[in-house]
């Protein structure tokens, strides 16, 4: 008897929306990978981490200095180009092995999901949103965000239209986290009648 194949259910949104709000409720409930989490060992992996400084900044070592990645990705349009084109392949990949090891409903966290073109490997997308001056109020309370680099994090991501557009359900996210539970569990519910 083989194993029912996985549902996989992306959850994607802005900065600060409240995505990892939803991954951690929907944690709970369901297997769950986060390709943040995934990044992080990426740049933690030595082998990984010496590919990433040899064609980023032409170092050997094996060691990758987050804040000179981050100084530049926001900054510098190429480099972003340049360092995504090397992660997000090996961010598929695992996403796609953890799919493959699962079965039944499954939660990928990826933030990128539409700008990295990952549509591809989710059955279901779900967009978590808020109004940009609620963003705009959490990137300072909870990250201690400048209004003018808030307004920059916002302005460096693919439009919320476009990601609407894109997405097969879309939770607002400008309330409680008790209301947010709720619109999660509502967008669940649609899904298990359809699979």
């Amino acid at each position: 008897m083989s194993k029912m194949p996985a549902i996989k259910i992306g959850v994607t949104g802005t900065i600060a929306s409240g995505k990892s709000t939803v991954t951690n409720y929907l944690s709970k409930l369901y297997p769950t990978i986060s390709s943040d989490d995934i990044v992080h060992a990426i740049y933690a992996n030595r082998d990984c981490a010496r590919l990433i400084n040899k064609a980023m900044f032409n170092l050997e070592s094996d060691q990758v200095d987050l804040s000179m990645i981050s100084s530049r990705l926001f900054a510098d349009q190429e480099f972003k180009e340049k360092l995504e084109a090397i992660i997000h392949p090996l961010v598929k990949a695992r996403l796609i092995a953890f799919s493959k090891a699962h079965s039944g409903i499954i939660i990928l966290e990826i933030p990128l999901l539409f700008e990295a073109n990952m549509e591809d490997i989710v059955d279901y997308s779900i967009l978590v949103k808020a109004d940009e001056e609620v963003i705009i109020d959490r990137l300072i309370k909870n990250r201690n965000y400048s209004r003018t680099q808030a307004l920059s994090r916002i302005k460096n991501q693919l439009s919320v239209d476009d990601k609407v557009a894109r997405a097969d359900f879309v939770i607002e996210n400008n309330q409680t986290n008790t209301e947010l539970e709720l619109k999660v569990q509502e967008v669940i519910k649609k899904i298990e009648e359809v699979i």
